[in-house]
């Protein structure tokens, strides 16, 4: 294997592992997310997975496979390539999507307010 496919297959292994992870986050903590956009996310992760597995399979083992079966991967990696393209780029040209990310990152700048006594009505917690 040359040094130049190592980068290409880390970031492939990357995707096929972080894509179900990012939507689970997604899923979990995003759940009032209008319905397009955790579909958005879904299928995200359903074609991060195979577009990694690809990606390893096509830059970590090209001698195990005929050439035919090289080109069928490189096709479909690229499919799945403009496919996820075309959903990020959905994603980044709604606005509702950059209200979800200003209020996720405007809560993290925040310091924890729980513990409060103003947040309370009026009733004091000892």
């Amino acid at each position: 294997m040359q040094d130049d496919h190592i980068i290409h297959l880390i970031f492939h292994a990357i995707m096929a592992v972080a894509s179900p992870l990012f939507f689970g986050f997604m899923a979990l903590k995003h759940r009032t997310a209008s319905r397009w956009i955790r579909c958005v996310f879904i299928l995200l992760a359903i074609v991060g997975v195979p577009w990694g597995i690809l990606g390893v399979l096509r830059f970590g083992y090209p001698t195990h496979f005929a050439r035919a079966t090289r080109a069928s991967f490189y096709h479909f990696d690229t499919l799945l390539g403009g496919f996820a393209l075309g959903l990020l780029t959905s994603l980044l040209l709604s606005a509702e999507f950059w209200q979800i990310a200003r209020i996720g990152h405007s809560r993290s700048n925040q310091e924890p307010t729980a513990d409060r006594e103003e947040n309370y009505k009026g009733e004091s917690r000892k």
